[in-house]
């Protein structure tokens, strides 16, 4: 499983030389494991955690998604890091299920009371985005505004909201901060690291963000 994990997380901090391959590695050694008759409690929480994420990125399959999600959560429903981390897949499935969204809110607050010290502050941008696809944009921003040390993402919340919310020089300055973080981030960045980059969410995110200047490539 460790191994599994492994590849996953080559491909996810884009450290990856051979994309997708290593996502195919880590989804057929996470069934491997789980398939095992004696895989411990542990090994089966990392299995469907990791395949949530798997299930978001790789298969593309959003109701397999929110069941892998389920099952990890059912299985340690008070660990910090599955309720911190698992709202990204549960919020990337909102736009086909919108009670994820309500799991998300739920899921990341219950993290923060858990673990009150902010080390988790970047999921706030979960919740954030749960709140924006719930149309309650001042709540999308407050928790925005929360995460500590926001990427490209973050900014590209707070500019969503802020045009949502009229305020089109703040979201414009957004777009900018973003793409002064990463000079690289554009709407083909957007739609490469997006989860599901077909969905109607994801196209109604690139209009908005190409109204508000971020490039094409």
């Amino acid at each position: 499983m460790k191994l599994a994990w492994g590849y996953f997380h080559l491909w996810y901090q884009d450290w990856s030389e051979t994309g997708d391959e290593d996502l195919h590695r880590s989804y057929k050694l996470a069934k491997e494991a789980l398939a095992d008759p004696k895989a411990t409690p542990f090994t089966q929480r990392l299995g469907h955690f990791l395949l949530a994420f798997l299930e978001t990125y790789f298969k593309r399959d959003v109701q397999k998604a929110l069941a892998e999600a389920k099952v990890a959560h059912a299985l340690a429903p008070y660990d910090v890091e599955l309720l911190a981390f698992l709202p990204e897949v549960l919020v990337c499935a909102g736009w086909h299920d919108p009670t994820a969204l309500d799991e998300t809110i739920a899921w990341t607050q219950e993290a923060f009371r858990r673990d009150p010290s902010g080390e988790h502050s970047w999921a706030h941008g979960y919740t954030g985005w749960a709140y924006y696809y719930k149309g309650q944009y001042e709540q999308a921003l407050e928790h925005a505004m929360l995460v500590r040390e926001p990427w490209v993402f973050d900014y590209a919340l707070r500019a969503l909201g802020h045009a949502a919310a009229g305020r089109t020089d703040e979201a414009r300055a957004a777009v900018a901060k973003a793409v002064e973080l990463e000079p690289s981030f554009s709407l083909t960045y957007y739609r490469k690291w997006t989860c599901y980059p077909n969905s109607p969410a994801t196209e109604s995110e690139v209009a908005g963000l190409r109204k508000l200047g971020l490039p094409e490539f």
